[in-house]
């Protein structure tokens, strides 16, 4: 996925009913000079049902990437990912359609 200044990368450990841990990979993207990545969070939500899941925020990891424990999906069916990445200048928004399973 791509934003104005990052490729996004979301990997789910699972995509079952529950709380799971995800990764998130952030590159700039060629040309792109967006400041320091102040925080990253990701909210599930499941539009067709009016549903939103808690905002996780994304702890850093030493590679660079991030991870956010405990995201949660409390049904199965087409869920919406959303990965905040704020800076101190700008909030990007990378969106990532997922199907979680039973």
């Amino acid at each position: 996925m791509q934003t104005l200044s990052y490729n996004v990368t979301l990997t789910l450990e699972e995509r079952r009913i529950g709380e799971h841990p995800a990764i998130i990979s952030i590159e700039r993207r060629e040309g792109a000079q967006p400041g320091p990545i102040e925080s990253v969070s990701i909210v599930p939500m499941m539009r067709q049902h009016g549903m939103a899941s808690p905002e996780v925020i994304a702890q850093p990891l030493p590679d660079g990437r991030y991870r956010a424990d405990g995201l949660l999906f409390s049904m199965d069916g087409d869920w919406q990912i959303e990965v905040y990445i704020d800076r101190s200048d700008a909030r990007e928004i990378a969106t990532f359609q997922v199907r979680v399973w039973p």
